[in-house]
């Protein structure tokens, strides 16, 4: 009579067959969790670019003007009551500064630091279809509001 073995653990088959699902699903994810984040990182973008932008209509309120307006006088004004907003997720910063053509009626806001040229130029069309002046080069973005 023939005893036949148990067999203990997995063959190099179902090894090799485990590896290749784990691999395909990650390959298909990968775009979906980039965009994911990607979004994400927009959100907060757009969420400190609204920040600043009530910022600087606050200190025109109390100035009649966007002459003389920086991060500094922002939170000398309480128009910004925490400097985080000069900060954001990319490890740069961001800024607010009067139009240098014409201070009265417009500001810029400038965003340092963004590591994705697809989110960069993505913001831009964003701006540029609300009917703000928008740039993006070198991981700097720039917006410019008039009244």
């Amino acid at each position: 009579m023939k005893v036949i073995k148990k067999q203990q653990g997995f063959s190099a088959i179902d090894i090799s067959i485990g590896v290749a699902i784990i691999v395909s699903a990650l390959v298909i994810a990968a775009p979906i969790i980039s965009g994911f984040f990607s979004s994400v990182s927009g959100g907060k973008i757009e969420l400190q670019v609204s920040g600043l932008s009530s910022a600087a209509d606050c200190y025109r309120s109390i100035t009649r003007s966007y002459a003389g307006m920086d991060n500094d006088e922002l939170l000398a004004t309480d128009c910004v009551t925490d400097d985080g907003l000069f900060l954001n997720d990319f490890g740069g910063t961001n800024s607010v500064a009067p139009l240098s053509s014409n201070p009265a009626t417009g500001y810029v806001i400038t965003v340092n630091g963004i590591t994705s040229d697809g989110l960069g130029e993505r913001k831009v069309r964003e701006h540029q279809e609300k009917g703000n002046n928008a740039s993006y080069s070198g991981g700097t973005l720039t917006i410019e509001k008039t009244l």
